[in-house]
């Protein structure tokens, strides 16, 4: 393995209800479906990773499949925690989105800090799962993966569901889950976007100092994701002309794009950025401080 990527794997389970045996097409499609899955989440999580997807067993009883998850990832300049779990989680919270929203518009997305977000549904009740499991709402290739998974459990057994457990927790989808999960989101509205540019100082939470990929920042009490399209400060990175240390900071130019609806209504979390032009040197942290 090159020396500059992290390894990491996790595992995940989906238990089918009813007979343990299986019609061998649609075991086929749903190991397809959860495979694919899991990689498009991984490139929505770090475009620069790779995943290979693992079946590792087949479990008696109720029809068990069970995945292994690998991930490779480029290293970063803070400590991060395992990609492959982080993965698992985000689609552990992508069918629990599925489930909560059916084929409704969720009727809010909320920050909620520590990676977390707050989906409601029409029917005013909240789960809280990991922020990148919104991607379901925005991804149309994510959202019918899921759908078909739920097809195909539901073709499987029509009166059973199924079970997705990690290897700390378990998400439960009965019957009537998988019908409204089978089931689309309408199709979006017509949208317009705004653009705004603006400076700010970022504090850089995950850098890529090698490629090209997006960086994470913060700004204020703001998590962003942006691209760099300062190629002069890029080469000037990749010819190491300067070093980037934990919680260092830049000042930027950036421009910030949002949409709003056919009511001219901002649509949450719509928000991309990309940084224009980096100003000035890098503000480092004293070597004192702690995280």
């Amino acid at each position: 393995m090159n020396a500059d990527l992290i390894k990491s794997t996790a595992t995940f389970c989906v238990r089918l209800d009813g007979e343990n045996e299986m019609d061998a097409l649609l075991l086929a499609k749903t190991i397809h479906d959860m495979a694919e899955l899991t990689k498009i989440i991984v490139k929505e999580e770090d475009s620069e990773a790779h995943a290979k997807i693992n079946v590792t067993a087949f479990s008696e009883g109720s029809f068990q499949i069970d995945f292994s998850t690998v991930c490779e990832t480029a290293r970063t300049l803070l400590d991060i925690p395992s990609l492959a779990l982080a993965i698992v989680k985000i689609i552990k919270g992508a069918l629990e989105i599925k489930k909560h929203i059916g084929n409704k518009k969720p009727k809010s997305l909320i920050e909620s800090g520590g990676g977390k977000v707050i989906v409601e549904n029409e029917g005013g009740q909240k789960i809280s799962v990991p922020s990148t499991s919104q991607v379901v709402i925005n991804n149309v290739n994510i959202e019918h993966l899921i759908m078909n998974i739920s097809s195909n459990a539901k073709e499987h057994n029509p009166s059973g569901g199924f079970t997705f457990s990690t290897e700390s927790d378990k998400a439960v989808f009965s019957a009537a889950d998988l019908k409204k999960m089978s089931k689309a989101l309408p199709a979006e509205q017509i949208t317009t976007c705004q653009r705004r540019e603006f400076e700010a100082e970022l504090i850089i939470k995950k850098a890529d100092i090698r490629g090209r990929s997006s960086w994470e920042f913060y700004h204020i009490d703001k998590r962003i994701i942006a691209n760099i399209t300062d190629d002069e400060w890029i080469a000037r990175l990749h010819n190491c002309e300067f070093k980037i240390g934990h919680g260092d900071s830049i000042t930027a130019k950036i421009e910030r794009y949002i949409d709003f609806d056919s009511m001219n209504n901002p649509i949450e979390n719509s928000e991309k950025y990309t940084i224009v032009k980096v100003i000035g040197d890098i503000k480092s942290v004293p070597k004192q401080m702690t995280f």
